[in-house]
């Protein structure tokens, strides 16, 4: 039986989890035994052929920046001579930048005779850390790279001419979530909901800015944000909120969203909107699908790989607030299309990022 190291220190402290289990159980279901290390906050659950380690431990609740750069390259070693120890085949890391710390990582990485893998989540960092010494660096160190769709796959063959590079699209989460059925809950009214990680990219300001477009016509629409603001500035957000006159139509949740939580966001919403200005793959999209929700997005490339307009979902024009309140305001008059559109999404998602296969094609990456 082939034996893969699964090493993602993320895990449940940033909602990795989800993902982290769906690979590792696709994989585990196609025969292969997966050692999944990961840190302390990731909630344990039971997949057969699935050895799940907390090699990481308190890392992210380390005392300082020093304890946790220590814990988090140690966590590395300790996950690689482990895997060494069981016989693993294959050692499989998940990167979203080409940073100093992911360089180290790597450097501690070449110490060990694996087969190699990476797949990159974010081709390019939205905080600008990367580097294209590491860059290079980085990619030069792995046999197979892994990325999960076309626009990523376009983007890093600018920069990276290796044929080792393969497109497999990120899983849905539908064995961590509970689908809801969707009705729409009240004729007239829309609930929209914002939902997960606040950052300058994923474009709130440009949701907000469309809500008192949309209020100014019709005031039977509702916004929840729900989601801590991560490198960005809180205060701004709640400025705009109260400068547009939202006060009312908005509520917030800046916070962690913990996983108990998170299915009554979901209930209540009729539309997810993602108003991202940059994307490479959204785990929000996968998840709002998943739960059965319609979503509205921008039109970048990687949501339109995903998404056909008004069959199994919505898009609007990237960065124009004008165009998310006009695509807003025409859902308010067609809540039985918005089911027609959710259940339409539910079955492409069920039928094209199932787990099993993609699991399927990630051995073919390990075995090439």
């Amino acid at each position: 039986m082939m034996k893969t190291a699964l090493i993602e220190p993320v895990g449940g402290h940033g909602g990795m989890d989800h993902y982290d289990y769906g690979l590792a159980g696709g994989l585990a279901a196609n025969n292969v035994a997966v050692e999944f290390h990961t840190c302390q906050d990731t909630e344990q659950r039971t997949i057969e052929n699935v050895n799940v380690l907390r090699t990481f431990g308190k890392v992210w609740k380390a005392s300082n920046k020093a304890s946790k750069l220590f814990q988090y390259l140690r966590g590395h070693y300790k996950a690689f001579s482990q895997a060494q120890k069981m016989g693993c085949n294959v050692v499989h890391l998940h990167f979203f930048s080409f940073d100093w710390l992911n360089f180290l990582v790597v450097f501690i990485l070449n110490r060990f005779a694996f087969k190699k893998v990476l797949t990159i989540h974010d081709v390019s960092d939205f905080r600008g850390g990367s580097n294209a010494l590491f860059r290079d660096y980085i990619l030069k160190s792995f046999d197979s790279i892994i990325v999960h769709n076309q626009f990523s796959f376009n983007e890093l063959k600018s920069f990276h001419d290796k044929e080792n590079v393969t497109v497999i699209p990120h899983g849905h989460y539908l064995h961590s979530v509970n689908e809801l059925s969707y009705l729409p809950q009240e004729k007239g009214k829309l609930n929209l909901l914002f939902f997960g990680q606040i950052k300058k990219v994923k474009g709130l300001d440009i949701l907000l800015k469309a809500m008192a477009k949309v209020i100014s016509t019709n005031p039977n629409v509702s916004l929840q944000i729900a989601g801590k603001v991560w490198h960005d500035d809180l205060l701004q957000y709640q400025q705009l909120i109260e400068e547009l006159g939202l006060t009312e139509f908005v509520k917030t949740n800046f916070s962690f969203i913990p996983n108990e939580e998170v299915d009554g966001y979901f209930q209540r919403a009729d539309i997810v909107v993602l108003p991202y200005r940059r994307i490479y793959q959204s785990g929000v999209l996968l998840l709002a699908m998943s739960y059965g929700r319609a979503v509205l997005a921008s039109n970048l490339p990687p949501f339109a790989e995903v998404v056909e307009d008004g069959k199994t979902g919505y898009l609007f024009q990237s960065e124009d607030s004008d165009s998310l309140a006009e695509v807003i305001l025409q859902l308010v008059s067609e809540q039985h299309q918005v089911q027609v559109v959710a259940h339409n999404a539910s079955a492409k998602l069920k039928a094209e990022y199932d787990w099993d296969d993609i699991g399927r094609k990630t051995i073919r990456v390990y075995n090439s």
